[in-house]
């Protein structure tokens, strides 16, 4: 995470809370669904290039699948996320060395053609995502309120 909130040095306690605020505000709303899509993008993108016979939406549902698997378990376990995460570069790679027709130009380029495709379609996926993520943060700040955390976003 990127805990923003480290920088609220403020001592004032109303302008402590209002920079916690704002800090909460800036790092939920506005980086973290930009940091979701750019690496859904990301990953449809590879997904794109490298799944064979898979058409536009089942790409789109299975990046769309591990990005919220991954975004799921970033609010229970930490570590598991990040090992969930790992997992997609080796398993790219390893489809890269044993599928034998995963290194064919003309059919990359043919599936480059369609990327503008899949950025038109991955809309609805990514407002999925989105829904997702501000479902787990509302619920996520609701529980660390009620175990006694003083301000929205305090790590403690």
């Amino acid at each position: 995470m990127l805990n923003l909130g480290q920088y609220n040095t403020y001592e004032h306690p109303t302008a402590r809370k209002f920079f916690a605020v704002l800090f909460y505000f800036i790092e939920y709303i506005l980086i973290m669904p930009a940091l979701i899509l750019l690496w859904f993008i990301a990953l449809s993108a590879v997904l794109l290039l490298i799944a064979l016979g898979r058409d536009i939406n089942q790409i789109l549902i299975i990046s769309g699948a591990i990005v919220m698997a991954v975004r799921i378990f970033a609010y229970g376990s930490e570590e598991v996320s990040k090992e969930l995460a790992k997992l997609f570069p080796l398993i790219a790679l390893s489809v890269f060395l044993l599928a034998p027709g995963a290194f064919d130009l003309p059919d990359i380029l043919n599936k480059l053609k369609e990327l503008p495709l899949l950025f038109n379609s991955a809309v609805f996926y990514f407002v999925m995502i989105l829904l997702l993520e501000i479902i787990l943060r509302v619920v996520y700040t609701i529980v660390e309120l009620a175990k006694g955390k003083e301000e929205v976003g305090e790590e403690g």
